[in-house]
């Protein structure tokens, strides 16, 4: 007579050995076995069997602004200021990252890059305009408001309170406090008026599209050569602390980065209209400099809010350059 098979083992979740005669009330078995495919090996152990299955722990599932990004850590580093900056400064969908310290390191190094995102999407909206038979009103309309979207308007916020800061003709203390007032004054609802009436009548005017596409990189390769150089106007942390300042604080940016950028606008000079581009690089690069020293006077340094009113009027000198420089050759040549 043969015995009869002992009776499966139970699998304890602790590892423990339970013997093959089950007690009166048996835990759930975790992991069972199909005895015919693949019979498990039995630990022997006199006259009971047990079976000891390893636990794994699963590890917690990080939302999805903390996911690492892949490549390596200074890639990821790379990737995570790339998608900062676009996800700040436009309104071009991109991935949601947490906005560390480690990940901030390098964003002003992609600001020029997002310029050149406005810089394509306004060159192709004139020539969407040119595909279509456009007038010259509808046109201009559209180069006008092209940057805007892509942007979403943060610079233009930037300088609306920045002016009605500067018609305060206030102590510094209170032009600070302006800047953080989100209401808007009569003078910025003023100057604003001035400044879309004067940017739609230069783009008009405007010929050389692709050279002011070039002048976007341009304006924010030098905004972020302000923030690396200027102080901050605002604490670095703290309640009363900015963007501007959070930004510059965590920036890690090595120094040829940006000089790089410029000369990368100085070598795209000979595939575009040469005297307009040369003009617009003079007139930016002084202009620059009358912001520099403008921000250390009124404000003490530098802010979020003077970095988006430089960046506006910036693009404005850089429109009119071009267009006199368009009007000059077109005179003397």
């Amino acid at each position: 007579l043969r015995r009869p098979p002992p009776t499966p083992p139970y699998i304890s979740k602790n590892l423990t050995k339970i013997p093959n005669n089950p007690p009166a009330n048996p835990p759930p078995p975790i992991l069972t076995f199909c005895p015919r495919l693949c019979p498990p090996p039995p630990l022997r152990s006199g006259k009971n069997r047990a079976i000891l299955v390893p636990q794994t722990v699963k590890q917690p599932v990080p939302p999805p602004e903390e996911r690492a990004v892949k490549g390596g850590p200074f890639v990821g580093t790379l990737l995570a200021s790339c998608a900062i900056a676009f996800s700040t400064y436009s309104r071009l969908p991109m991935p949601q990252v947490a906005w560390s310290e480690k990940n901030m390191r390098y964003t002003l190094a992609f600001f020029p890059l997002v310029g050149a995102a406005v810089g394509l999407v306004f060159w192709g909206a004139d020539a969407l305009c040119g595909l279509l038979g456009a007038g010259t009103i509808l046109r201009a309309a559209l180069r006008t408001a092209a940057p805007i979207i892509v942007t979403g308007g943060i610079h233009l916020d930037g300088y609306c309170d920045t002016v009605d800061a500067l018609a305060s003709h206030a102590p510094r203390e209170k032009k600070l406090a302006i800047l953080k007032d989100s209401s808007a004054g009569a003078f910025a609802v003023i100057w604003c008026g001035v400044w879309f009436l004067l940017t739609f009548a230069l783009m008009s005017e405007l010929e050389s599209v692709p050279t002011l596409a070039a002048g976007f990189v341009l304006s924010r390769t030098l905004s972020a050569q302000a923030v690396e150089q200027l102080p901050s106007a605002r604490p670095v942390s703290g309640p009363g602390a900015g963007m501007g300042s959070a930004l510059k604080a965590g920036s890690r940016l090595p120094r040829w980065v940006l000089p790089a950028w410029l000369c990368l606008y100085c070598a795209a000079l000979p595939w575009l209209n040469r005297a307009a581009g040369l003009a617009a690089l003079v007139c930016a690069v002084g202009f620059w400099l009358v912001y520099k020293r403008m921000a250390v006077r009124q404000f003490g340094g530098f802010t979020g809010d003077l970095a988006g009113w430089f960046l506006q009027v910036c693009e404005l000198v850089m429109l009119a350059a071009v267009v006199a420089a368009e009007r000059m050759c077109a005179l003397w040549c």
